[in-house]
């Protein structure tokens, strides 16, 4: 029996962002998705930094790792 999904680890910087996968909220990083092949888009999204998004394609049987390191939003006051 070949594997029909793959495995995705998430991680970023700093941690405890949000994860969502094309779209619908998955938990907070690190985490660990099981994914059936196919592409997806993925956005992590915490409060005061800039969202970090990109598209992967997931393979059956194959393991991908994003580490994402999010940008801080320097606001100036004024």
């Amino acid at each position: 029996i070949s594997p029909t999904t793959g495995t995705l680890k998430i991680t970023s910087n700093p941690s405890n962002a949000d994860v969502y996968v094309d779209g619908e909220y998955k938990g907070n990083t690190p985490l660990t998705l099981t994914l059936k092949a196919g592409d997806y888009n993925i956005r992590i999204s915490k409060d005061g930094y800039e969202d970090y998004s990109t598209t992967i394609t997931l393979k059956a049987g194959e393991t991908k790792t994003i580490n994402a390191e999010l940008k801080e939003i320097i606001t100036t006051g004024t």
